[in-house]
């Protein structure tokens, strides 16, 4: 060891039993020494210090203390307890669609959903088509930052190798736990296929995503191609993008719903990152992303955290209290897009946020809200649980404001770009790694799309994943997955003034 180096311990349980040991730098901070030893801790900001995601409990010569990794410096001696997140609970993947299969099909196949927040794979039999299993994991770059910009910023910084190591070590992990579960060898997956975001699409696959970054956000590849990695046992197929923003997980979404085939006007919305939207028929689509930010993935929410065993997944009034519906049936730990959606609608129907989304006084609310109306740190909250140890912020509410407002916007601006009205629009599918959770009545509540749609509004889960396993099974989807760009039209929605004048109308809450 040289002597500059310093020697830490690391534990992955809560009561630090279980401990690495590991060498560092003088300088660096703990979440870099995580990083390092591939430890997948949230980091939501990308290390900035302001989303305050990255709490770890640290024992050094000050004692035993909660402190942010990205802003302590590792010192020799100490212990860091940093509890990776759980494995996400998978509810429904998507609408469990029967997919047309290859003749003659032999061995296994694997499809990939990587999303910004969450990754998901699902392994096949070829002869049958039945579904052997499914695995899922936190996408280990939420160590670099919840949303693309932070992954573009770590590959400008350099980090792009080490965003794509974590990425195929995860993939290979789950494959490898879903082959034991199946009782088969790695060696029996003759075909994988992959959908992402056009941003994951680039590091999953090494290249730089940093132009994608900057006007006019040109990719350097639009994929549908293969790519081959030594952690994987074949060469991945990847579903292929349309523009900077709008990737392969939304031409995966239109297969899966068919949208390509249609004889009325589709709309297809995915509460990602991007919050892209498709609409459009067997005519044309057209496509955009709304850059509504990770909200719906947890990020720049107090208590947000992802679709996660301990998330709170949906919020109902029952008499006089709260009923918090918690993934994996596990005390509530923070809360996911659908309980956020759930719960703002629930505030706005009662009278506690006004038409501008302000929680309004105290004097103004029922004795049941006023008991649960309070402050904390000079912020308005609304408190979720008895103890007050889970709740939602004025500034939460806001970020849902923007996310909604966007999304809403898109849709109207795409709208009016094809000379429709929402009367013409045959089906609204509302995709999110949140599944079946989200109650489409609290979505049109908040302004999520236009309320006229709710009569045509379906939830229709991960689309993602179900386009690219239909492309896995049968080579005519794969073909026809494709030739999907040949029909999409991109629209760039962030210097549009129409868009911007139709953003700031769907602020408010109706």
């Amino acid at each position: 060891m040289l002597n500059s180096e310093i020697t830490i311990s690391i534990a992955t349980d809560q009561h630090g039993s279980d401990r690495e040991t590991v060498t560092c730098i003088p300088g660096q901070t703990v979440l870099e020494v995580l990083q390092a030893a591939n430890i997948t801790l949230n980091a939501t900001c990308g290390g900035r210090g302001t989303c305050g995601k990255c709490r770890v409990l640290i024992e050094d010569s000050d004692g035993l203390n909660y402190r942010l990794a990205c802003r302590t410096l590792a010192t020799s001696g100490m212990l860091i307890i940093a509890n990776e997140p759980k494995e996400m609970l998978i509810q429904e993947t998507g609408n469990g669609l029967s997919h047309e299969v290859d003749e003659g099909g032999e061995g296994y196949a694997v499809a990939i959903d990587v999303g910004t927040t969450t990754v998901v794979c699902r392994l096949f039999d070829l002869t049958s088509g039945a579904v052997r299993g499914v695995a899922s994991s936190v996408n280990p770059q939420v160590v670099f930052g919840a949303d693309v910009m932070s992954r573009i910023d770590a590959s400008i910084a350099g980090k792009l190798t080490d965003m794509q190591v974590l990425l195929l070590d995860t993939l290979r992990d789950l494959i490898v736990d879903l082959c034991k579960a199946a009782g088969i060898s790695l060696k029996d997956v003759v075909r994988i296929g992959l959908a992402a975001n056009t941003v994951m699409e680039h590091i999953a696959a090494g290249l730089p995503p940093d132009s994608i970054g900057v006007a006019p956000f040109t990719p350097l590849s639009l994929f549908n191609d293969e790519h081959h990695f030594k952690e994987l046992p074949v060469p991945v197929w990847f579903a292929p993008a349309i523009y900077g923003y709008v990737g392969g997980d939304i031409t995966a979404g239109i297969l899966a719903t068919a949208m390509d085939k249609a004889a009325r006007p589709q709309l297809l919305v995915d509460l990602g990152t991007n919050g892209e939207i498709a609409l459009g028929d067997s005519s044309g689509i057209l496509c955009a992303a709304t850059a509504a930010g990770p909200v719906f993935e947890g990020a720049g929410i107090h208590f947000g955290m992802p679709a996660l065993p301990g998330a709170v997944a949906t919020v109902k009034l029952s008499g006089d209290d709260l009923e918090l519906s918690v993934i994996g049936n596990e005390a509530p730990l923070g809360i996911c897009g659908s309980g956020l959606i759930d719960i703002v609608a629930l505030l706005r129907n009662e009278g506690v946020l006004d038409a501008g989304g302000r929680m309004v006084d105290r004097t103004e609310l029922s004795e049941f809200w006023a008991a649960r109306s309070g402050e904390e740190n000079g912020v308005k909250v609304i408190y979720l649980t008895l103890d007050h140890s889970l709740y939602i912020t004025q500034i939460d509410v806001r970020q849902l404001q923007l996310a909604k407002g966007a999304i809403c916007a898109g849709i109207n601006t795409l709208l009016e770009k094809l000379g429709i009205s929402t009367a013409d629009i045959e089906t609204l599918q509302i995709a999110g790694g949140f599944g079946r959770a989200l109650d489409l009545k609290s979505a049109a509540v908040i302004g999520l799309f236009p309320a006229e749609l709710l009569d045509c509004a379906v939830s229709a889960g991960n689309t993602a994943i179900e386009g690219i396993s239909a492309a896995m099974l049968s080579s005519k989807a794969k073909q026809r997955l494709g030739q999907l760009t040949e029909l999409c039209t991109y629209i760039e929605l962030s210097a549009d003034a129409r868009f911007n004048e139709l953003f700031i109308e769907a602020l408010g809450f109706s």
